[in-house]
């Protein structure tokens, strides 16, 4: 389960951490189960301006059986040491909930509001990728877009 966990906690880290687009929103989603255990559920928006990433936000929710529950206290305390660094950037928002047997992690990115040093930091200092890029991108990756 620890290692269901770290997976978890990778996709948290490697979906948020990407960005880049024209006025308009594109949403993905993804769900991922691992047999009885665990399902994770991921639903990105990027909102873009003049073909730019303007604003990324990520809602990952993660909902474990009663066997694992005890594994979500790990998961949050590794999510929230993670996310403390960039507490200071502007611009950057979590949120994090535990309930039950579920934990969501939610999470802004206001690429207007970031310098590009945080931007890099941050792996958001991507230029130019354009909507369809993006699309492309997250669909190989199995997410459904819109």
């Amino acid at each position: 389960m620890k290692k269901c966990l770290s997976i978890a906690l990778a996709v948290i880290m490697v979906g948020t951490l990407t960005g880049c687009g024209s006025s308009k929103t594109l949403k993905c989603s993804q769900t991922l189960s691992e047999a009885d255990e665990m399902t994770m559920k991921q639903d990105l928006k990027f909102t873009f301006n003049k073909d730019e990433v303007s604003v990324m936000s990520a809602i990952q929710t993660i909902e474990v059986s009663d066997d694992y529950k005890s594994y979500l206290s790990e998961l949050e305390d590794g999510l929230k040491e993670e996310m403390e660094q960039y507490k200071d950037v502007d611009g950057y928002s979590y949120d994090l909930k535990t309930k039950g047997n579920k934990v969501t992690f939610t999470l802004t990115a206001d690429l207007t509001k970031m310098d590009e040093e945080a931007k890099e930091d941050l792996s958001l200092d991507e230029t130019g990728v354009s909507y369809d890029d993006i699309k492309k991108a997250y669909e190989a990756q199995g997410y459904t877009c819109k």
